[in-house]
């Protein structure tokens, strides 16, 4: 309350006209949405805007997806972090276009913020070099969901795993490897051509369930198909 004197009947005036000018400013609903539109309209013309004009403006993430905003300048001007406190979800980012190579740029404390887990994660399919530079250690990339099928089935041979930097047990014992065979560990020369150490697939017997195919029973992808022409075809 502001001190207007000892004249009461002039400070009661005031006083009213002080609480009417503050009831004047108060944005109105209609000037929260005028603040909103022009926002947004600023956004689709590339304009870079604060995080706190948007929160003042009553612009939320889901406004933001709903109405084409694309999460790429967002993401180059603010961060992930800043957007997570501001309260984007996993899907208003994908509804954005959040790509694969975006959401790999992440750590792993950012992903559980959001409540990601490696399903999600393949939902937009990620390669496994974009897998192996969220750079997490073999126990949180199996934590994070990461089973040894669900990678095989995006895509983990042995010339890629090397980019994870794991060891031979870190991928047997942790991460649950199982068939090296269906990796491509077929003989040593090969492994090694790829960069992994004869000693350590010996030591940790990668190979010993592997049973080489002769030379001369190999077969080319030529020499299947010239085969199945000469055969006829049985129904």
């Amino acid at each position: 309350m502001v001190d207007w004197g000892d004249d009461v009947a002039l400070s009661v005036m005031l006083s009213n006209v002080t609480e009417e000018t503050r009831t004047a400013l108060k944005p109105t609903g209609l000037d929260r949405i005028r603040s909103s539109v022009a926002a947004l309209h600023d956004l689709h013309l590339g304009k870079g805007i604060s995080l706190d004009t948007l929160r003042n403006s009553g612009v939320h993430p889901s406004t933001l997806a709903s109405n084409g905003i694309r999460l790429a300048p967002l993401l180059k001007q603010h961060g992930f972090d800043a957007l997570i406190d501001y309260g984007f979800s996993w899907q208003d980012m994908r509804d954005m276009g959040l790509t694969a190579r975006q959401a790999c740029s992440m750590n792993a404390s950012q992903l559980r913020n959001l409540g990601v887990n490696a399903c999600m994660l393949a939902e937009l399919r990620p390669t496994i070099s974009y897998i192996a530079s969220m750079r997490m250690s073999p126990v949180e990339l199996h934590q994070f969901g990461f089973t040894s099928d669900l990678l095989v089935a995006m895509g983990l041979h042995a010339d890629n795993m090397a980019q994870f930097g794991y060891s031979i047990p870190d991928w047997k014992r942790t991460i649950g490897i199982k068939n090296w065979q269906a990796l491509g560990f077929v003989d040593y020369s090969e492994c090694e051509r790829m960069g992994w150490s004869r000693v350590d697939l010996h030591r940790h017997g990668v190979l010993n369930d592997v049973t080489p195919v002769p030379v001369a029973q190999r077969v080319t992808p030529v020499q299947s198909a010239s085969r199945r022409r000469g055969q006829c075809l049985e129904f």
